[in-house]
């Protein structure tokens, strides 16, 4: 089978073929005329000597107008999938057109992020810390101690997906406020981690109310000691601006104790590595067979805390330096961390 007509032989036919006859340019080339006057007619259609993609399979239902009209409809709606989009629009499709359109748009199906409401006055404040501390080294970041406390529930949860473009997703109205979901069991925990590794799971009492005492008893059980196995006796010690752990009883515990505070900005999970380590842990959590009896799922939850990697732990902490960039580039809003 003969190439295809190169680029030369195509001129070459646009030049002679109302000067010569199809038989004559036929038996120069060499070529067919089929070859010669199929070139030709597809010359006179698309103006081009390009070989120009076939195009296969049926032609879509949605038109330009449809794709316009989609692309309005969910910038309005992002948390619409694309079954209410296919019935709101009363489009005569079935629903793959209308997600074909959504990818061609640039949009994707995203997971919901949840993130704090922040305020100009939170955005000030977090865009002042990041640039106090963005001269710091990894190697003065392996001295601090992160630590938190998180509700884990007995359960799987299934995280929600929206359809967004990539470069909104920490916009505002993209992603959903934390909240409280009632009807379902949570066991609250504390704990730290260091450049070396995790520290101790400690389970708060559910009788007990969340108050200064609870946590000074935290501290009093497990801080320092954590702390002089995980970095040593010089450490610096990171909690966020819960008003527990800012009260007069706990504030005294840390100053007897000659405990080295890291100041922290308000509503900035996303600057603090830890709340990445405790959604490490929950999915991990998650994917295991839950046992229904609360003192074997501690037992779990206290196993697959200890089975977090070092490497995990020390990747979080070098990645300070990013995040306090990243919130600074952002001028002060919420970052992808």
């Amino acid at each position: 089978m003969k190439a295809m007509l190169s680029e030369e032989e195509k001129v070459y036919i646009l030049i002679n073929y109302n000067l010569k006859t199809l038989g004559k340019l036929s038996e120069e080339m060499k070529r067919s005329r089929h070859t010669i006057y199929s070139f030709y007619k597809k010359w006179i259609a698309t103006k081009t000597i390009r070989n120009l993609k076939n195009k296969c399979g049926r032609k879509s239902k949605l038109n330009a107008a449809d794709s316009k009209r989609i692309e309005m409809f969910i910038e309005k709606h992002p948390h619409s999938n694309v079954r209410e989009i296919t019935q709101s629009l009363k489009l005569n499709c079935s629903n793959f057109p209308v997600r074909k359109v959504l990818k061609k748009l640039g949009f994707k199906n995203l997971r919901f992020k949840f993130k704090p409401i922040l305020t100009e006055s939170h955005r000030s404040i977090r865009l002042a810390y990041a640039r106090k501390y963005s001269n710091w080294t990894v190697r003065q970041w392996k001295k601090v101690l992160f630590s938190d406390e998180s509700s884990v529930q007995v359960g799987k949860i299934y995280p929600t997906k929206i359809w967004m473009r990539p470069e909104n997703r920490f916009k505002p109205g993209f992603y959903l406020p934390k909240k409280q979901d009632y009807g379902k069991r949570y066991v609250k925990v504390w704990s730290c981690f260091g450049y070396s590794g995790v520290g101790t799971l400690h389970f708060v009492d559910p009788t007990k109310r969340w108050s200064r005492h609870v946590y000074k008893q935290i501290l009093n059980q497990n801080l320092i000691r954590d702390a002089k196995r995980l970095i040593g006796r010089d450490f610096i010690f990171q909690e966020d601006g819960d008003k527990v752990h800012h009260s007069k009883v706990c504030q005294t515990w840390k100053r007897k104790n000659k405990i080295q505070l890291l100041d922290w900005p308000v509503a900035s999970g996303d600057i603090s590595p830890i709340e990445n380590l405790w959604f490490d842990f929950k999915r991990r959590l998650y994917k295991e067979n839950q046992p229904h009896n609360i003192e074997q799922f501690k037992l779990l939850a206290e196993r697959i805390w200890k089975e977090t990697k070092v490497s995990t732990c020390q990747s979080l902490i070098e990645s300070m330096p990013r995040r306090l960039q990243a919130v600074i580039k952002n001028d002060g809003w919420t970052t992808k961390y």
